[in-house]
C-alpha cells in the first residue's frame, strides 16, 4: 500500500540512513525558520503503545462513566491554564492568526465541557420496548482501542473532537497528529502525561508510514479526519486487514469538502459579503467545510463581487502573531504549490484572477494573496477539486434549478451555505442539496451539541463529530431481552439513571445547600427555595412571572417524586383565601412546564392563564415520579434541576423525556395535598378537566374543594381523544356530550379524534 500521507513531507533527515533516530522538523510557515524537532516513533514503539492501550482498556472500561469524567475534568483545567502557550504554538507551527488560534482553544474548551456534561446521558441504557410480558433494553459498551489520526488545520479542535469522546465512553486511544504540527502534538502529550493511567492515551509521531503501521497493528476502531484520498486508502487497508485480524475494524472518517454557497438576489449585499468572507477566508481558507464555490444570482453578481473585493482589500496580511493580522500563511510549501497550480490552471483556461492586499516585504513565508476567480468553467481544477487556501471561484446562475445543479456538481458532500430572506425558498433548496450540513444566512453549525458530518454524501466520509450521536458511534451496542418482573424497571433502568446522575447531583446539591437554596425538613422532605421565573403561556406567548419552588418526597430512593410548584400572587393571601389550584401529573409523554406538544400542555397553559388572571391568584403543582406518570422520572428531573441550580440556582429543566416508555398515570394526590398544607392552604377552587379528580383529592384529606372549575378550552381532536379514552376507562365524563363534540370535529376537519395522535 502507498504511504497514507504521500503528499505530505517530513524532515529531509528521513532520507538519510546515516542519521538516527529519524525526526520530524517543525517549520514556521511565516518565516520558513525551524522551530524544533520531534523524534519519530519506531515501529516497535507503536506496537508497544497499542499493546499498552489494549491492556489498559480492560480496566478503563470497568470504571463508571463518572469516574472517567472525574479523570478528564482536571485535563480540561490544565488545558485552560495552558491556553496562551498552546494558542501561540498553533500560530507558530501552522500560521493561524493568533486571534483565531485563541478562539480555537476556547471552542475546544466548550466542547470538552459539553462532553463532560452530556456523555452519561448519551450512553445510558435505553428501554426499546416494555410491556407486562417482556422488556428489551439497549446498552452501549466501549469498542476497545481506537486509533485517532487527525490533520493540522485545527490542531486543538481535531484532537478534542477525536480523542475526548473516545476516552469518556471507555475506549483507549493511540493518537497520531499530522507531521506538520509535531511540537503542538508533543505539548499535548506532555500535558496529558501522568493525568491518566498508563496506556489509556499515548501519542505516535510520524508521517503516513507511522499511520499505516498503527492501523496494521489490529486496533478495534479508527477515527480519521483528513483528505478524501487518504480516507479511501484507510478504508481499503482496514477492510484488507479483516481476514487477518478475524474482525471488522470500525472506521469513522470526516474527509474533504468543496462546499457551495448559493446567494439569491433578495439578500443584503454588504452583510452577506461579510458572511461569505468569514465562511471562506478564515484560517487562510484551510477549512474542510469552508465555502469553496460561490454560486451567485445574476442580478446581484456585480454588486456582490465589488463588496467582496472591498472586504479583501481591507484585510491585513502578515505576521500571524500580531492581533492586527487577518490572514496568515498557508501551512507549508506543499500546500502553497498545490494552490498555485490550481489557480494557474484556471487562468490558463480563461478565468479572471482578482487578488487583493499585499504581503509585507519582511515576511518570507508561504503567503498567498486572497483571490477571487471569475469566468469559471466546470472543467477547471478550482471547481472540480477541493481548494485548500484563500481562493474563491465564483459562477453565475439565473434560475433556482440551475443553482441547485451547480451546488451538487461535486464529488464531495460535507457542507453547504445558503443566503436568502425567503424561508420557503431556503427550505426548497436545502432539501435538494446533497450535503451533510447546511448553514443558512451565516448560522454557525460547528457547535458541540450539533452533529458534524457529511451525512454519507460523496467522498466526504461517514463519521460524526459532536452531538450526542458521537458517543453512541464510538460504542458497540448490546441488546438484552428479558421477561418482565415486578420492579424490573426500577432495578434496571432506574439504577442506571441513578448511576448516571448521582455524581453531578451530589455536587450540585452541596452547592445549593451552601447558598441556602436547598433545605431538608425534619421529616426528610426536600424543598428548593422559591425563585421567580417568567413563563410563556399558551399560543399567545404571554409572559407571566411565577414563583417556582420544588418539593421532593423520598429523595434519593426508588420511590422519589418531584413536584414543581408554580404560584401566582401573594402566598400569604393565597393561604387566607380560596385560591385556584391545578394538580397535574407529568403526562405520559414526558411534557411539563416548558413544553408544548399535546393536550396535557394545552391544559397546563389554560390553567396557568386562568391562575394568572384570577384576582387572588393560585397554585399549579406538577408531579413526576414513581407515584405519577413516568415511574422514577422525578429522579431525572430533579437531578437536572440540581445541575441547573449548580450553575445558576434559578432555572428548571427544559427538555422532554419521551424515550423512557411511560406506561401508567397513577395520579397519587397525597403528596400534593401535603404541599398545599405546607403552603398553609386549606380551601381551594380546583381546576380540572377530569370529574373523578375531585373524589381523589377529597379522599387525600386535609384540603376542602370549595368549587370545581372545568378546565376545558377550545376542544381539539387531540384533547377530545384523551377525554374519550378516559371515559372508556371508567371516568365519569358525559358520553353524550363527548359524542356530540366528536361529530362536530369530524364534520369541521374530517379528522376522527381517535386517529389524531
Amino acid at each position: 500500500m502507498k504511504n497514507l500521507f504521500s503528499n505530505l513531507a517530513i524532515s529531509d533527515k528521513m532520507s538519510s540512513p546515516s542519521i538516527a533516530p529519524f525526526v520530524l522538523t517543525s517549520i514556521n510557515p511565516s518565516t520558513t525558520e525551524i522551530l524544533g524537532e520531534v523524534v519519530i516513533s519506531s515501529e516497535k514503539e507503536i506496537h508497544d503503545m497499542v499493546e499498552y492501550a489494549r491492556s489498559a482498556q480492560k480496566k478503563w472500561q470497568l470504571k463508571t462513566v463518572f469516574e472517567r469524567i472525574s479523570l478528564i475534568e482536571p485535563i480540561l483545567k490544565k488545558f485552560v491554564e495552558s491556553k496562551k502557550v498552546l494558542a501561540q504554538l498553533i500560530t507558530d507551527e501552522m500560521g493561524k492568526p493568533i486571534n483565531e488560534a485563541q478562539e480555537e482553544m476556547e471552542d475546544g474548551f466548550e466542547c470538552i465541557q459539553w462532553y463532560l456534561d452530556n456523555v452519561s446521558e448519551a450512553i445510558q441504557p435505553t428501554i426499546n420496548h416494555e410491556d407486562r410480558h417482556e422488556i428489551h433494553q439497549t446498552t452501549y459498551q466501549p469498542c476497545g482501542v481506537t486509533a485517532c489520526i487527525v490533520p493540522w488545520n485545527f490542531p486543538f479542535l481535531n484532537f478534542v473532537w477525536s480523542v475526548i469522546p473516545n476516552l469518556l465512553v471507555g475506549n483507549t486511544v493511540v493518537f497520531k497528529h499530522s507531521e506538520k504540527c509535531p511540537l503542538f502534538s508533543k505539548q499535548l502529550d506532555v500535558l496529558m502525561d501522568s493525568m491518566l493511567p498508563k496506556g489509556v492515551f499515548s501519542v505516535v509521531y510520524g508521517d503516513g508510514i507511522a499511520g499505516e503501521q498503527l492501523i496494521r497493528l489490529g486496533v478495534d476502531q479508527i477515527c480519521f479526519t483528513g483528505s478524501s484520498q487518504t480516507g479511501l486508502m484507510i478504508h481499503q487497508l482496514a477492510n484488507s486487514q479483516a481476514a487477518k485480524l478475524n474482525k471488522i475494524v470500525r472506521v469513522h472518517t470526516e474527509l474533504g469538502g468543496s462546499a457551495p454557497g448559493i446567494v439569491f438576489e433578495d439578500v443584503d449585499i454588504e452583510s452577506t459579503a461579510k458572511l461569505i468572507y468569514k465562511a471562506r477566508f478564515e484560517n487562510c481558507g484551510q477549512v474542510c467545510d469552508g465555502l469553496k464555490r460561490l454560486v451567485v444570482q445574476k442580478s446581484i453578481y456585480d454588486a456582490l463581487l465589488e463588496a467582496l473585493i472591498k472586504i479583501l482589500e481591507s484585510k491585513t496580511i502578515g505576521n500571524p502573531s500580531s492581533i492586527k493580522t487577518h490572514i496568515g500563511p498557508l501551512v507549508d510549501s506543499i500546500q502553497f504549490r498545490a494552490l498555485k497550480e490550481q489557480v494557474e490552471d484556471a487562468k490558463i483556461n480563461g478565468a479572471s484572477i482578482i487578488t487583493a492586499g499585499s504581503i509585507p516585504l519582511e515576511m518570507n513565508g508561504y503567503f498567498y494573496l486572497p483571490t477571487l476567480i471569475t469566468n469559471v468553467e466546470r472543467n477547471m481544477r478550482v471547481w472540480k477539486e477541493e481548494v485548500f487556501g484563500p481562493v474563491l471561484p465564483i459562477v453565475i446562475f439565473s434560475e433556482v434549478e440551475e443553482a441547485i445543479e451547480l451546488a451538487n456538481d461535486t464529488i464531495y458532500g460535507l457542507g453547504g451555505y445558503l443566503y436568502s430572506n425567503d424561508k420557503q425558498l431556503l427550505r426548497n433548496v436545502r432539501s435538494q442539496m446533497k450535503t451533510g450540513m447546511v448553514s443558512e444566512n451565516g448560522t454557525y453549525y460547528v457547535r458541540p451539541f450539533v452533529p458534524f458530518g457529511s451525512g454519507g454524501y460523496g467522498l466526504s466520509g461517514t463519521g460524526i463529530n459532536n452531538g450526542q450521536q458521537v458517543f453512541k458511534k464510538l460504542c458497540c451496542t448490546q441488546v438484552t431481552s428479558y421477561p418482565w418482573r415486578k420492579h424490573t424497571f426500577q432495578s434496571e433502568l432506574t439504577t442506571a439513571l441513578n448511576t448516571k446522575l448521582n455524581s453531578k447531583k451530589e455536587i450540585a446539591r452541596q452547592k445549593l445547600i451552601q447558598h441556602g437554596i436547598w433545605k431538608t425538613h425534619d421529616d426528610g422532605v426536600v424543598e428548593i427555595k422559591s425563585y421567580e421565573l417568567p413563563l410563556k403561556i399558551g399560543s399567545k406567548n404571554t409572559i407571566k412571572k411565577f414563583n417556582i419552588s420544588l418539593f421532593v418526597f423520598g429523595e434519593g430512593g426508588a420511590d422519589e417524586d418531584a413536584y414543581y410548584v408554580a404560584t401566582y400572587g401573594d402566598l400569604n393571601h393565597l393561604g387566607e383565601g380560596v385560591p385556584l389550584v391545578r394538580l397535574q401529573s407529568l403526562c405520559p409523554h414526558g411534557h411539563y412546564l416548558h413544553s408544548a406538544h399535546c393536550d396535557c400542555d394545552e391544559q397546563r397553559d389554560l390553567a396557568l392563564e386562568k391562575i394568572s388572571k384570577d384576582p387572588l391568584g393560585g397554585i399549579f403543582i406538577m408531579g413526576a415520579g414513581e407515584n405519577h406518570a413516568g415511574r422514577g422520572i422525578g429522579q431525572v428531573m430533579i437531578a437536572a434541576l440540581y445541575s441547573y441550580g449548580y450553575q445558576t440556582g434559578r432555572d428548571v429543566v427544559a427538555s422532554s423525556f419521551n424515550d423512557l416508555s411511560f406506561k401508567r398515570d397513577e395520579r397519587n394526590f397525597e403528596s400534593m395535598m401535603e404541599i398545599l398544607r405546607r403552603l398553609k392552604v386549606r380551601r381551594i377552587r380546583l381546576l380540572t378537566n377530569n370529574p373523578d379528580k375531585v373524589k381523589d383529592v377529597t379522599q387525600s384529606g386535609g384540603v376542602e374543594v370549595v368549587k370545581v372549575l372545568d378546565l376545558i378550552g377550545k376542544v381539539s381532536a387531540e384533547s377530545l381523544k384523551e377525554r374519550i379514552l378516559l371515559a372508556r376507562a371508567g371516568h365519569t365524563y358525559d358520553r353524550v356530550e363527548l359524542e356530540k363534540l366528536k361529530r362536530q370535529i369530524v364534520e369541521e376537519g374530517g379528522v376522527d379524534p381517535l386517529d389524531a395522535w
